[in-house]
């Protein structure tokens, strides 16, 4: 984890260079309490990431899979029922 951190925050442009070169749309999900990953980190993501959504769950912490199985599965069932009909996600 702290790799990734110092990627990000030491030397972005190329990590967020790479992120550009995602084709397939993205959903990018972050829970609005997580003391881990800020949510600010997510939004960075998803503006550099084409054809990305941006979701954050309010009052939720760093693992929404598990805190808030049912909005985090709303969350992607909308996401995934937005993709075009017929071309596959990847």
């Amino acid at each position: 984890f702290s790799s990734l951190r110092h990627i990000v925050t030491e030397r972005p442009e190329p990590f967020y260079g790479s992120l550009r070169k995602i084709k397939q749309p993205t959903l990018v999900l972050f829970g609005e309490r997580d003391r881990l990953v800020s949510p600010r980190l997510g939004v960075r993501l998803a503006q550099n990431i084409p054809s990305s959504q941006f979701v954050v769950l309010p009052d939720i912490g760093h693992v929404p899979q598990f805190e808030a199985t049912a909005q985090t599965l709303g969350a992607l069932t909308k996401f995934l029922a937005s993709a075009p009909q017929g071309k596959p996600l990847f």
